[in-house]
């Protein structure tokens, strides 16, 4: 089992790596927007500019993103863009980061914001580099400062390209009037929902889950197993609020050592969940049931079993609930998962031989910690 679980995550990295998947650019701008919302006091006035960068399709898509996230979460109150343009005009410039710190400080003052929201946008050798600044108004205290280094994206080429950034954002002349603004068509929007493919691994600690008719100290047996599973899904990550899809192909390991014998249990699982998320800070909680349905026959040692299937293909359903973390390293994620798991049926084989009821074992039953690695697609 454990030899299939590592030829699945070779395939995993070796799909991923072959594929060329970056983060993508609205990923990037949610790690910027998640950490100057650690940083600013919720209800505090926040003034965004355009990203400078080589287009201008791209500075808008980079702020209309970033102004989205801020709103979404609800905390914040943010200029709107025509009380920004209103006093560009009055103050005679742009503000497409073209101009000083302090010019944008001074307009910041002017619209009554307590930050302001800045950055850049550049092409390096092998990708992007994405800069976000936040610096307080009254003081001119750079608040926040947010790097991220984006791998090279079709999409990110698409908002690069010049042949289609044929407008220019209003300028102001000696005289203080201005030129009418003419903008782009915005692209296609960006993604809100990602494909996720990871491989995670852990243990299990389950709660008084063993049948008491064939382990007699069932009740005081301590179960640990653990599990490892490699995984697809679908997450939405438009919102704070999204769904969950998952598949994830794992193997259940569990021991259990009783008067009446000591046991190795292991079998292959293809674990399907529906679930619920909230994002909150940098956690994201989730919710939902889900189907198990077995894949090959479970082992003991060198003994194999055949899983009954009591719900036709599937042995059994469930509801779970956790929460998870997770920190950028390289290319994916780095995730840290706790969850609480429990199987509505138990888990049992058919008899060796000749008719009669499956023998029941164990009901996944119990607290699972797990460490994976995933990336977005």
């Amino acid at each position: 089992m454990k030899k299939c679980f590592m030829i699945l995550c070779f395939l995993v990295v070796g799909v991923t790596c072959a594929m060329g998947q970056s983060p993508t650019l609205n990923r990037a701008v949610r790690a910027a927007q998640k950490k100057i919302e650690r940083k600013i006091p919720e209800g505090k006035k926040i003034a965004i500019y355009d990203i400078a960068s080589p287009t201008i399709r791209l500075s808008l898509e980079l702020r209309n993103d970033l102004e989205t996230e801020f709103v979404d979460t609800g905390k914040f109150k943010i200029v709107s863009r025509a009380d920004l343009d209103k006093v560009a005009k009055e103050m005679d410039f742009q503000y497409s980061g073209e101009v000083s710190d302090d010019a944008m400080k001074a307009m910041g003052q002017k619209v009554g914001a307590d930050s302001i929201v800045i950055g850049e946008f550049t092409v390096i050798k092998g990708g992007y580099m994405l800069t976000v600044k936040t610096i307080d108004v009254e003081s001119g205290e750079l608040l926040v400062s947010y790097r991220e280094r984006i791998p090279k994206d079709k999409g990110i080429d698409y908002l690069l390209d010049n042949t289609t950034d044929s407008a220019s954002t209003s300028t102001g002349t000696a005289t203080g009037t201005s030129t009418a603004s003419t903008r782009p068509p915005r692209p296609p929007a960006p993604k809100k929902a990602y494909f996720v493919l990871g491989a995670r691994g852990g243990i299990m600690y389950l709660f008084n889950s063993l049948n008491e008719d064939l382990f007699p100290n069932a009740s005081s047996i301590p179960v640990i197993g653990q599990e490892y599973s490699v995984y697809f899904g679908v997450h939405g990550v438009s919102a704070p609020i999204g769904l969950v899809f998952e598949g994830n192909l794992k193997i259940n390991s569990i021991s259990i050592e009783d008067t009446s014998g000591n046991y190795d249990f292991s079998y292959m699982s293809l674990d399907i969940p529906v679930l619920v998320r909230l994002g909150i800070g940098g956690i994201n909680l989730f919710a939902g049931p889900y189907m198990s349905i077995p894949l090959g026959d479970l082992k003991d040692g060198e003994t194999n079993y055949t899983l009954s299937k009591p719900l036709g293909f599937m042995s059994s359903l469930g509801i779970l609930g956790g929460l998870s973390v997770g920190f950028r390293l390289g290319l994916g994620y780095l995730t840290i998962q706790g969850r609480y798991m429990f199987d509505f049926n138990e888990i049992g084989v058919e008899p060796l031989q000749g008719d009669g009821d499956p023998t029941k074992l164990f009901r996944r039953h119990g607290l699972n910690a797990t460490i994976g690695y995933e990336f977005w697609l």
